[in-house]
């Protein structure tokens, strides 16, 4: 059967193709080139790096401003989205360059003071990118999109691991993120620069970008304090080894869901965007790329984490499995989701993120409370909390999406 019907499947579908096969490298090549790093740098070279893991989050949700989302739904003046996005990064880095010195002192790591200012400067050149990034997305030039990305990755790969063999320490790791993300910024432009026209199915006000993009920004912030609040309450909790099991267990269950609903949501934005395809038809797409893995990931986790990883690692696979679990909600929020934001309806997105973020707050301090009540089983406890939280932001984005599509009759 002809899931999007007529002949709407053969571009959707080589787009899905290509984006999956995509995500299948980058995270081969990143596993491979994780596991040279860690033979050739210091863990505490990766704490390092990892203590700007906040500080560089928010910067990057604020500098992407939503305008690419913007941008692939209602197209507009790709420069100046370009201009705009570069502005705000600049400003954003400042901040952030300004501040490192109170984050190393914080810390007390002086060599956090330069290593912000060459990780920081990474912002801007991704903030750089947003607007090729999006005008190729809109333009449906998936495969032109996927090569780029795979080949910064390449670039960063064998940048990283050259530095690190030279004996750059954790500079290896700054300067091949900085690097890579300019190698991606120079690629998107030149591939852009080929596309025949500016944008494809109208234009729209530079003012209506940022009315609806500023709304993801809120929402994107939102989503990066809540996942950091929860790695932070798993690291004051718990002993550092069973925090490690636990990073590992998520990083598990959450391979599968990063190449099926990435693969899904690069077409299916611009597609429904459009009125190419419906959101169910996605959803069941995105379902059936996603569901298999996650079956074979539970099922066999034990072996696979002992051969990938070996048997000292076994212990996060009872974490895996129950995290598993709020990943198999992901196809609906990650469709429902780019729903609603293909029908130009941020603001019930952010709407979304009022109603869920408070629930997941609160499940989260409940978990809090019944872990230091009894440590012993502790992390399974809170791990039932991230997987009912999944499941919340898999509810909400879906009630919102559903009452959408009943208002609009579609």
């Amino acid at each position: 059967m002809n899931v999007f019907g007529e002949n709407r499947a053969k571009p959707a579908m080589r787009g899905m193709v290509w984006t999956g096969a995509e995500k299948v490298l980058v995270q081969g090549m990143g596993f491979v080139q994780g596991v040279i790093l860690a033979r050739l740098l210091r863990p505490h070279d990766f704490g390092l790096a990892a203590m700007l893991g906040l500080f560089l989050s928010l910067g990057s949700a604020l500098a992407e401003t939503g305008l690419g989302t913007a941008y692939v739904v209602y197209g507009g003046d790709a420069r100046r989205v370009f201009a705009w996005n570069v502005g705000v990064g600049a400003a954003i880095y400042a901040v952030l360059a300004a501040s490192a010195p109170w984050i190393a002192g914080f810390y007390g790591e002086p060599a956090l003071k330069p290593l912000t200012w060459i990780m920081g400067a990474g912002m801007v050149a991704w903030a750089a990118c947003v607007a090729g990034n999006a005008r190729l997305q809109r333009e449906g030039r998936f495969a032109v999109l996927s090569c780029i990305n795979v080949a910064a990755c390449v670039f960063a790969f064998v940048t990283g691991v050259s530095l690190a063999w030279l004996g750059w320490g954790v500079w290896a790791i700054a300067w091949a993120g900085l690097l890579a993300t300019v190698f991606r910024f120079v690629a998107l432009s030149l591939a852009a620069r080929r596309l025949a026209a500016p944008c494809a199915g109208g234009e729209a006000g530079f003012g209506r970008l940022l009315s609806y993009g500023w709304k993801l920004v809120a929402s994107g912030v939102a989503g990066v304090v809540y996942t950091n609040a929860f790695q932070l309450t798993i690291g004051r909790l718990f002993a550092p080894a069973s925090v490690g099991l636990f990073t590992r267990a998520q990083r598990w269950a959450a391979l599968p869901a990063e190449a099926a609903n990435e693969s899904v949501a690069r077409v299916a934005l611009p597609g429904m965007a459009r009125g190419k395809g419906s959101a169910r038809r996605y959803m069941v797409l995105n379902a059936l790329m996603l569901w298999p893995a996650l079956a074979v990931l539970c099922v066999f986790g034990r072996e696979i984490t002992a051969f990938v990883l070996g048997e000292a690692w076994v212990g996060c696979v009872p974490y895996m499995r129950i995290l598993a679990l709020g990943v198999f909600f992901s196809p609906v929020s990650n469709v429902s989701m780019r729903y609603t934001s293909a029908k130009g309806r941020s603001d019930l997105i952010l709407l979304g993120d009022v109603v869920k973020r408070p629930v997941q707050f609160a499940l989260l301090a409940a978990g809090v409370w019944f872990a230091s009540e009894s440590p012993a089983g502790g992390i399974e406890r809170l791990c039932w909390v991230k997987a009912a939280g999944d499941a919340v932001e898999a509810a909400v984005a879906a009630s919102i999406a559903l009452r959408l599509r009943r208002r609009n009759g579609a």
